[in-house]
């Protein structure tokens, strides 16, 4: 009687212990996952040729070129506020940074035609394509260097 006890206790302890497992137990060599540990899916970056914007502080990955480029400030603004009569348009400076594995690289990047508007760095042309009136928000237009 002892014995028969005993095995129902143990068939019955491994069971609780199999059900217990996510998705039964798992097989050798096969994946396991943890569903505890949240999965994130990171958006496809910009593509190149398209427009994109940047906020002041944030940077943002051409996914399919494996190029980081981000908006680190506003260096200076000199642009005629809406409403107020200039004699002069006015300029305004961002730094950019580039990155393609090599350690970033930083660039300056102007408003006025007069001044550089694009740059190439890592074998791509940056363009600065617009910037809000606040300087909080840059267009930029990526394409590949000719």
């Amino acid at each position: 009687m002892v014995n028969g006890l005993t095995r129902v206790v143990a068939l019955a302890a491994l069971l609780m212990l199999t059900a217990c497992t996510p998705g039964g137990a798992a097989q050798p060599g096969s994946p396991t996952t943890d569903p505890t540990t949240p999965t994130t899916t990171q958006p496809p970056g910009p593509a190149l040729d398209a427009d994109f914007p940047l906020r002041k502080g944030e940077s943002q990955t051409l996914s399919a070129e494996g190029l980081t480029v981000g908006y680190q400030t506003l260096v200076d603004d000199s642009r005629c506020k809406p409403g107020q009569v200039c004699v002069w348009e006015g300029d305004a400076t961002i730094r950019v940074t580039v990155n393609k594995g090599g350690g970033p690289e930083a660039i300056e990047l102007h408003t006025h035609r007069d001044f550089a508007t694009s740059v190439v760095s890592e074998g791509y042309r940056i363009k600065l394509v617009r910037l809000d009136t606040a300087g909080d928000v840059a267009t930029l237009l990526v394409s590949k260097a000719a």
